[in-house]
């Protein structure tokens, strides 16, 4: 029988993890988790300066965590009767601005969606990255041809 000891590296943002530290480390400044990520598609793919994440969070509406729950009961500021948001309507109305702030980049607006905390199937619903980079790569094909 052979016995031995293998590390086991971890991404500090996500919960990938592999047995190449280097590969877990290139992985750490792309992931889409981090706030100070390095921006693989806007340096390569897009040829544009990487746009501040900060700006493209303020765009985003509070989370459900933030205000408890994907349908918020408020008062009408006119009158005071009380009506419901939804969250789906809140994110659909604020992309537009998202992705004006993240310079039309996919990979930093999902990496936006992410950070901030907006549920996977809600993101996948209203913004579809693999088109979206699809699009990207047949521009970036067709200006380099």
């Amino acid at each position: 029988m052979i016995r031995k000891l293998v590390y086991r590296y971890y991404c500090e943002y996500c919960r990938k993890a592999g047995c190449s530290g280097g590969h877990i480390r290139h992985h750490e400044e792309r992931c889409t988790l981090n706030p100070q990520r390095e921006c693989g598609c806007c340096d390569h793919l897009l040829q544009q300066e990487q746009p501040n994440m900060a700006d493209i969070l303020a765009t985003l509406p509070l989370t459900p965590d933030e205000w408890g729950g994907y349908v918020h009961h408020c008062l009408h500021e006119a009158d005071g009767r009380p009506f419901s948001i939804d969250y789906s309507a809140l994110v659909k109305a604020a992309l537009p601005a998202a992705r004006e702030a993240a310079k039309n980049c996919p990979a930093c607006l999902l990496a936006a969606l992410r950070i901030h905390g907006i549920p996977s199937w809600l993101h996948k619903e209203i913004f579809d990255y693999k088109a979206e980079m699809s699009d990207a790569w047949d521009v970036f094909n067709r200006d380099h041809a």
